[in-house]
């Protein structure tokens, strides 16, 4: 008789065990679902060297983060903050105020892209800021609508040093050709 009770109990601990299984893998589909439905905007803090934003990683905490870059399926690590930028201005403007514009590269899955920044200064802060997508392939295209539609709260009045994008609206590559085109006005706007 002990055989067959020692079978049911482990009849009965698998079934459990393949119950939690199926309840942590909803968790997180309905998690992921969740981020790429709110767009989890973030942005880096300068200095911060190369990071990118890990995917679903939605925390509003400053910190390293890990994880898959949502374009490209690489991984990358580096620190960012939710949804802020860290301010350090400081008394006498850096750059002249004007309208600039670059244009950014970056790599995608689909080969080079890029986007075409426009950035008006005001002293040390964005007062405005355009882009315009200039991709060729489709996916990357719909990635810098995304960027378009939720980058620009994350910059206009915002100190031009303090602005790294890592992930905006789900598109991380995309940030990097803004990064890019903010180096090249940087360079053209200085004082």
């Amino acid at each position: 008789m002990e055989p067959k009770e020692s079978k049911q109990r482990n009849k009965k601990a698998l079934a459990s065990v393949v119950v939690l299984v199926a309840i942590v893998v909803l968790v997180i589909g309905a998690t992921a679902l969740a981020n790429k439905k709110s767009g989890a905007d973030t942005v880096a803090l300068s200095g911060s060297g190369n990071s990118t934003e890990a995917s679903g990683n939605s925390g509003a905490t400053l910190g390293e983060s890990t994880g898959a870059d949502t374009e490209s399926g690489t991984s990358t690590s580096g620190s960012s903050s939710s949804g802020t930028t860290s301010s350090g201005s400081t008394s006498s403007s850096s750059y002249k105020n004007g309208t600039y514009s670059a244009t950014g590269s970056y790599n995608s899955p689909g080969g080079q892209e890029s986007i075409a920044v426009s950035v008006t200064l005001k002293g040390d802060t964005v007062v405005d800021s355009t882009v315009e997508s200039e991709a060729d392939d489709p996916t990357a295209a719909q990635f810098q609508a995304d960027f378009i539609s939720g980058y620009k709260s994350l910059v206009v009045g915002k100190n031009i040093n303090s602005i790294r994008l890592s992930r905006v609206s789900g598109s991380s590559l995309t940030s990097k050709g803004f990064n890019n085109a903010l180096e090249q006005i940087k360079s053209q706007a200085q004082s």
